[in-house]
C-alpha cells in the first residue's frame, strides 16, 4: 500500500466523525506466571492433553491476497454473533424483507476487497426480537454505509471475492453477481460453518446437519460454485473449526486438528499447538502463522509457525483478560491484534511481548483485522454499533455508526 493512498484515507475517515484516544495505561509487561517458557526453547508440540471462531457461527480472520484477480480480501466473523430471535411481525412484514436502513443493525461480518468496498452483514432488530437480513455497503473506506435493498437479503454470514460476487453461508448457501442487490440459492452438502474465497476458488467447512459435528472440507470455484469434497482433508474437530488463507496456502484447523496445502491439492497434517482447547489462528504470509491458545484456566498462550503449521515455537502469554480471545489477526509477527467479544481490542507492537488496550468507545469489538500493517478495520457491536477503523496500526481509532 503507498504512503500516498494511506494519507487520502486517513484524510476521508477523520471527516466528522469523533476521533477516539488510546488510554495512557500501557500494558509494561505480560504476566508470565503460567508455562514460563525456557530461553532455548524453540518448537512445542502439544498432544491433546490439556472458539475462532466457530460455536454456532464461524468467525475466522483472514486477510489474503495479492493475487491478479483479488488484490485485497479481508473478511470475518464475529465469534459472539448476536442471537436470531423469534420476532413479533407486523401486518406484512416478511422475514425477507431487505431493511432500508442499518438503524438497526446488529453487525456480525465485514467484507472488504480493496482498501476502499466493503459489506457489512448482520441481524436487524425488529419488535420483540431479531431476523436476519440486515445488509450494507460502504464504497468509501467507511466513512460512510448504506443499506442495501438485496432481493432476497443474504441470510448468513457474507464473504465477498470480488466487487461483485459474494456468498452467504450457514444453514443456507446463496451468491451474489451483482455485488449484492440479488442472491440465489445454492445446494448445500450441510451447514457450512466457515467460508473463505481466495484466488477465484471457494473453501468451505461443512457439517452435514447444524447439530453434526466434525465439519468436512470442501471446494468450489467462482464460475461454478457448488461444492464439492475435498477427500483428502478427513473430518476435523468442530471445536473452534475455522479456514485460514494467505497468498495461496490453506490452513483447515478444528479441535485438535490441523491440515495445510500450499497449492490447494496436496494437503499434510500438521500440529495444533492449541490441543482440543479455545485457539485462533491467523497468517500474515503462506508459510508464517500465529495461533492463540486459551485453556479453561490460566494464561493463554501465543504460537508462531513459519512453515505452515508443522512446527511451532511458544513465544509469548497473552494479556491477563477476563474472557478467553475470541479472534486473532496478524498484520506481521509484530503487528498483532486480539478482540474478546466483550470489549476493546488489544494491540502488540513486538512480538506479544507488550499489549495497549485500545480506545474504540463503548460497545464489545467483536472483529477486527488488518488491511496492511497499519490499516485496521472492525466492528462493535452492543448499544452503540459502529464500523471501526485505525491508519495508525491500532494506536487511534475513528468509530462510524452504520446508520445515518
Amino acid at each position: 500500500m503507498s504512503d500516498h493512498f494511506d494519507r487520502d484515507l486517513e484524510a476521508l475517515l477523520r471527516g466528522n466523525h469523533d476521533r477516539l484516544e488510546p488510554p495512557t495505561e500501557l500494558w509494561d509487561s505480560v504476566r508470565r506466571r503460567a508455562r514460563r517458557r525456557r530461553q532455548g526453547k524453540a518448537v512445542v508440540a502439544i498432544s491433546a492433553a490439556i472458539v475462532v471462531i466457530a460455536g454456532a457461527i464461524p468467525a475466522v480472520i483472514a486477510v489474503r491476497g495479492h493475487s491478479s484477480n483479488q488484490p485485497l480480501n479481508v473478511a470475518g466473523s464475529s465469534k459472539q454473533t448476536s442471537p436470531i430471535t423469534e420476532p413479533t411481525l407486523k401486518r406484512g412484514q416478511s422475514l425477507l424483507t431487505s431493511p432500508k436502513t442499518l438503524n438497526r443493525l446488529s453487525p456480525q461480518t465485514i467484507s472488504f476487497v480493496s482498501q476502499t468496498e466493503g459489506w457489512v452483514s448482520g441481524a436487524t432488530r425488529v419488535t420483540g426480537g431479531t431476523i436476519n437480513g440486515g445488509f450494507g455497503h460502504t464504497a468509501d473506506g467507511g466513512a460512510g454505509w448504506a443499506a442495501v435493498p438485496a432481493s432476497p437479503p443474504p441470510q448468513g454470514a457474507v464473504r465477498f471475492a470480488t466487487s461483485v460476487v459474494g456468498f452467504s453461508f450457514g444453514p443456507q448457501y446463496q451468491v451474489t453477481r451483482d455485488g449484492g442487490k440479488t442472491w440465489a440459492t445454492l445446494p448445500t452438502p450441510g451447514n457450512i460453518v466457515d467460508l473463505e474465497t481466495m484466488k477465484g476458488r471457494v473453501w468451505a467447512l461443512v457439517q452435514s446437519c447444524e447439530q453434526c459435528r466434525e465439519p468436512r472440507l470442501f471446494t468450489a470455484t467462482l464460475d461454478a460454485p457448488t461444492l464439492q469434497r475435498v477427500s483428502a482433508v478427513p473430518p476435523i474437530g468442530s471445536h473452534d473449526s475455522a479456514l485460514t488463507l494467505s497468498g495461496g496456502s490453506v490452513v483447515v484447523t478444528g479441535g485438535e486438528d490441523l491440515w495445510v496445502s500450499t497449492d490447494g491439492t496436496t494437503w499434510r497434517e500438521g500440529i495444533n499447538p492449541c490441543g482440543p482447547g479455545p485457539q485462533s489462528f491467523s497468517a500474515w504470509s503462506p508459510t508464517d502463522l500465529a495461533a492463540e491458545c486459551t485453556p479453561v484456566r490460566g494464561v493463554g498462550s501465543l504460537f508462531e509457525s513459519n512453515d505452515g503449521g508443522l512446527r511451532w515455537s511458544d513465544v509469548a502469554n497473552l494479556p491477563d483478560l477476563t474472557a478467553a480471545t475470541a479472534t486473532l489477526s496478524a498484520g506481521t509477527w509484530d503487528h498483532l491484534i486480539i478482540t474478546t467479544g466483550i470489549g476493546a481490542p488489544y494491540v502488540s507492537f513486538d512480538h506479544g511481548q507488550d499489549w495497549q488496550r485500545a480506545a474504540t468507545g463503548n460497545g464489545p469489538v467483536t472483529f477486527a483485522a488488518y488491511i496492511s500493517t497499519t490499516h485496521i478495520v472492525g466492528i462493535r457491536d452492543g448499544r452503540h454499533p459502529a464500523f471501526l477503523s485505525s491508519v495508525d496500526a491500532g494506536r487511534h481509532w475513528t468509530a462510524t455508526p452504520f446508520a445515518r
